[in-house]
């Protein structure tokens, strides 16, 4: 039981001291060219000033209604995998499953 309090102390100094890392204006292996590379984009006019590039709002709204599609198609796979699941189709189910999963595996591979 002692052991397993150690422990658990231990894990969460280790816990805080990541957070406070993490918290710092500029943590640790982050230089300065990471840091400029996070700036909003500069483009330059034919004058020669530097602007920051505005987003447009065609932008906004037609990156918001394509989430917006994404959203409802994985709604309705969910739907569909659900009744294919109830209705006991295990080879549709499975293979619905596998196309649903495959992007992420694609991702994180």
């Amino acid at each position: 039981r002692e052991d397993r309090q150690r422990r658990y102390e231990e894990n969460a100094q280790l816990f805080n001291d990541a957070m406070n890392e993490l918290a710092a204006p500029n943590p640790k292996g982050i230089g300065e060219d990471a840091i400029v590379r996070a700036q909003p984009t500069m483009i330059d006019d034919d004058d020669g000033e530097q602007h920051k590039k505005a987003v447009s709002w065609i932008e906004v709204i037609y990156s918001s209604f394509v989430e917006g599609l994404s959203t409802a198609d994985f709604i309705t796979d969910i739907l569909i995998l659900r009744d294919l699941w109830l209705s006991d189709n295990l080879w549709w189910t499975t293979f619905m499953l596998s196309l649903l999963i495959a992007p992420y595996l694609v991702c994180y591979s």
